[in-house]
């Protein structure tokens, strides 16, 4: 029996075939199944091939589940990073809102004091007899 190994370098490729001398059928062996049968070289050669895709499949699976790892994290941190932000934002207006000057000055308005139009608390309708007097002004 002969033995063909096919061996991988770091990045998934084939880097060559050993054999050990035994007479008869020729066995494969990868590290993960061994079939044993009388193969001619093209069927090897496609065997490697079938099974170089299929761990190039293997190992792109590995690596999108990282990946779907890395995108849930930077979702999570996302999230985060807009609570952080909507409440500095939150907090940032109240703060410039409440030093507003105007808040706490307890002195009565420039324009109602310059005003000549008289203005009742709570009802900011402009007098009768006023709006006559504009009317007629020679009455």
């Amino acid at each position: 029996v002969q033995f063909v190994t096919y061996r991988r370098s770091v990045k998934g490729r084939f880097n060559g075939i050993e054999t050990c001398g035994y007479s008869g059928a020729i066995r494969m062996t990868d590290s993960e199944n061994t079939l044993p049968r009388q193969l001619s070289p093209d069927v090897l050669s496609a065997l490697q091939g079938v099974r170089f895709i299929a761990q190039h499949i293997k190992d792109a699976d590995k690596d999108n589940e990282i990946v779907e790892d890395w995108k849930y994290v930077s979702m999570v941190l996302d999230r985060f990073f807009l609570w952080v932000f909507t409440l500095a934002c939150i907090g940032g207006t109240c703060g410039i809102i409440f030093q507003a000057p105007s808040l706490y000055d307890k002195r009565k308005p420039i324009d109602q004091e310059l005003s000549d139009i008289p203005l009742r608390k709570n009802n900011f309708l402009v007098p009768t007899d006023y709006l006559n007097q504009l009317e007629n002004p020679y009455i």
